[in-house]
């Protein structure tokens, strides 16, 4: 047969000596890793990865391969058939909370932003297309603030599996709560931002792209 692209989809896969459970493990590949089937045998499949020296050959469980490109892969592991539109303004996952407020008015496309702190995910929350979305409650702290378009939204993942461009704010935006005085009453000060995500005269405010794989966890 002439060989199959295919990715490994479990988030580890054996590759054996034989077409068994009982056969050796030669080596173990990660989720997302590139093989070429270049043959069956029952339910397994068996493959090649890599090339010259490092060229490794033996038997996956077929089970644990998508046969096809990497973006059809990742829709799989992140399970974009069963992941729904978030709405305007819905929080995906968050760290903690706080006082500030963080805007984002999306362009012409559904916008996933990301805060990261310490190479984490602090707040993700999303913004429908040419629309404006408002999270009231950032915790304190600096972040680095990313966007990310493309089509295919994975809630597993946090993120679109098909298409997706990365950018950020190359300055770190701080949210900071402050506590101040008159001498008879106290008073809460908090931050807060606003991104605009189409061009603006004047505007202060010019992304700096990204890889893909600097949005991922």
């Amino acid at each position: 047969m002439q060989p199959i692209e295919a990715h490994v989809v479990a988030e580890q896969a054996n590759v054996r000596s034989e077409p068994s459970t009982r056969g050796a493990v030669v080596t173990a590949l990660p989720r997302m890793q590139s093989v070429y089937v270049i043959g069956k045998e029952g339910t397994w499949s068996q493959v090649v990865t890599g090339s010259g020296a490092n060229s490794v050959q033996g038997y996956i469980s077929s089970r644990l391969l998508f046969e096809g490109s990497a973006q059809g892969a990742r829709a799989v592991v992140c399970d974009v058939a069963n992941s729904s539109t978030p709405y305007n303004g819905e929080v995906l996952t968050r760290s903690g909370y706080g006082n500030n407020s963080l805007a984002v008015n999306a362009g012409g496309s559904d916008v996933l932003i990301k805060l990261r702190q310490g190479g984490s995910t602090a707040l993700a929350f999303y913004v429908r297309n040419g629309q404006r979305g408002v999270v009231e409650d950032v915790p304190d702290g600096t972040y680095q603030v990313m966007f990310a378009t493309g089509d295919g939204f994975s809630r597993k993942c946090l993120e679109f599996v098909n298409s997706m461009s990365v950018s950020a704010d190359p300055t770190p935006a701080t949210f900071e709560t402050r506590i101040t005085s008159d001498g008879y009453n106290q008073y809460t000060q908090s931050s807060a931002a606003e991104y605009t995500l189409t061009r603006q005269t004047g505007g202060n405010f010019t992304p700096s792209t990204l890889e893909q794989s600097a949005f991922r966890e």
